[in-house]
């Protein structure tokens, strides 16, 4: 999973700083998954870059 922002239709339900906050305060994924899903996972695809 790869964060998106510019996934369309996005911003008819909430602002960019309301979707992050969302993931941020979230319990349902854990802190190591959130790193996943916001960087990690981006890097490993765009760069090969494994952690």
């Amino acid at each position: 999973m790869i964060w998106g922002s510019d996934v369309p239709g996005s911003y008819k339900n909430a602002a960019y700083r309301q979707m992050i906050r969302l993931f941020e305060e979230d319990q349902v994924f854990s802190e190591a998954d959130k790193d996943m899903i916001f960087y990690a996972n981006a890097e490993k695809v765009y760069f090969g870059v494994c952690r």
